[in-house]
């Protein structure tokens, strides 16, 4: 399947290349938190639409088998995220070759050797992906201790990329939908025409894996740019990633173009399906700069965590899709079903994607975006400090009534403190009834933690208090 079509990795990748952009390894790691349910799946399928009955066996068979790998994927899925925001874009292209490699040889001795058929297929892709998650596994403990950042859950973590991956999860199952929707129309025609719908779909996952190194690339390093706010670094890799990805495609379409006659033949022998695949892979080969385009932008844009924009995109780009595949279906021709995959759809999130990124305004409203989120979390934690800091000022001078008879003296430390309660509710009042943002309501909190250091530790040598014989070191 197609790398931009099922990364859940991207929820988790835009916050840590943010993040890595400014902070240590160890304080991204300790906010990284994945999960892999476990659980026992029963899986019923029926033939709804004019599939021939040993398709739908064979597809049952090998989803049965093959969905007990999905917590493994979700693992490697997530660590992959991780270690392409920390910049460590070599491990998961290692771990994952040897994986696919893997995959290929168990396949080969399962299919061939044990004669299972597409149940040993399915069982070594199943144990491909466990072993692919206990390297990736053993990769993040080794860099966890190494950095010596805890891997335990840290709430704040999760709300920040459950906050991007709920709407990345939206743009996702857009995504997936499109991709089912073409299936299902392609499941009521010839199974020589569903055979070449299913291998023009490999080749597309293929080259998309090819062109989505660009956008794996450009992942990293907008996330690095949007952490550093460097704008103008953010609109040249942009604009040299398009350049990329473009020429890219043309490149690999040119090549698929030239191998059209013959690629058939790596898949079956059957000359039904080889004769329907050839206009096919043209069409396909006519759409791949298209795709490229497609595919870099998307990287951009999710490295720059707009993902509310890509999910809302998505099912824009499904609504404009969906009459295009009606069609296609009423057409009964795979022709017309791929022209309206392969260049109706793919082009419209083109047009989606590419007016999103025309101009250099998107980036002032992702760092505008990025800012304020970070913002809100500073307004939160200052809130919750001023607080209880409001109630140890209050609980303090009911004890010096009781010790002292008196609520409140002026003391030095009781001055101190207030003073330092004051600031905080003064950057309060700026930032949420003026709006103040950035770097001078930053200025204002960072004043009243020297202050409150000094009431604590500063007065007892500043200062003869009467506090003194309980604050001197």
């Amino acid at each position: 399947m197609p790398p931009g079509w099922t990364r859940s990795n991207v929820s988790t990748f835009p916050v840590v290349a943010e993040y890595s952009a400014a902070q240590p390894a160890r304080q991204t790691l300790s906010g990284f938190v994945f999960t892999a349910p476990c659980s026992g799946f029963r899986v019923e399928t029926a033939p709804t639409h004019s599939v021939h009955r040993e398709v739908t066996d064979a597809a049952t068979t090998y989803l049965v088998i093959s969905v007990w790998g999905l917590p493994a994927m979700l693992i490697v899925l997530a660590t992959t995220g991780l270690l392409r925001g920390l910049q460590d874009t070599r491990t998961p292209l290692v771990v994952v070759g040897i994986g696919f490699g893997a995959n290929a040889l168990l396949n080969a001795a399962f299919i061939y050797g044990f004669g299972w058929g597409i149940a040993g297929s399915a069982l070594g892709t199943v144990l491909a992906q466990w072993g692919m998650a206990v390297i990736f596994l053993w990769r993040i403990v080794v860099l966890a201790h190494r950095e010596r950042a805890r891997v335990s859950p840290r709430w704040v973590g999760v709300a920040t990329v459950a906050a991007s991956g709920g709407w990345l999860l939206l743009r996702t199952v857009s995504l997936r939908v499109a991709l089912l929707a073409t299936v299902v129309v392609g499941s009521a025609l010839s199974v020589a025409e569903l055979g070449a719908l299913q291998i023009g779909l490999a080749l597309f996952s293929l080259l998309a894996f090819g062109l989505d190194a660009l956008a794996i690339a450009g992942q990293a390093m907008i996330g690095a740019a949007f952490g550093a706010v460097d704008r103008a670094r953010v609109v040249a890799i942009t604009r040299r990633l398009i350049l990329f990805g473009v020429a890219g495609g043309v490149g690999l379409g040119v090549v698929v173009a030239a191998l059209s006659p013959v690629l058939g033949l790596v898949f079956t022998s059957d000359t039904d399906v080889t004769d329907a695949v050839v206009p096919v892979v043209l069409l396909l080969a006519l759409g791949t700069p298209l795709a490229g385009f497609v595919f870099v932008l998307d990287g951009v844009l999710i490295g720059a965590n707009d993902s509310r924009y890509l999910a809302v995109s998505g099912i824009l780009n499904l609504a404009m899709y969906l009459p295009l595949l009606w069609l296609a279906a009423q057409s009964q021709s795979l022709v017309a079903l791929w022209a309206a995959f392969g260049l109706g759809y793919i082009g419209a999130r083109a047009l989606t994607l590419g007016l999103r990124v025309r101009g250099e305004r998107w980036v002032e409203r992702s760092i505008d975006r990025s800012t304020a989120a970070r913002s809100t979390r500073t307004i939160r934690f200052v809130g919750a400090g001023f607080v209880f800091q409001g109630i140890m000022i209050a609980s303090g001078s009911i004890w010096a009534n009781e010790a002292w008879g008196r609520y409140w003296g002026w003391d030095a430390v009781e001055t101190w403190s207030l003073i330092a309660w004051a600031i905080y509710a003064v950057y309060l009042h700026l930032t949420l009834t003026l709006g103040w943002r950035g770097r001078k309501a930053a200025w204002v909190a960072i004043l009243a933690l020297p202050v409150s250091l000094f009431s604590l530790l500063g007065v007892p040598i500043a200062y003869n208090s009467i506090h003194g014989a309980y604050l001197k070191l």
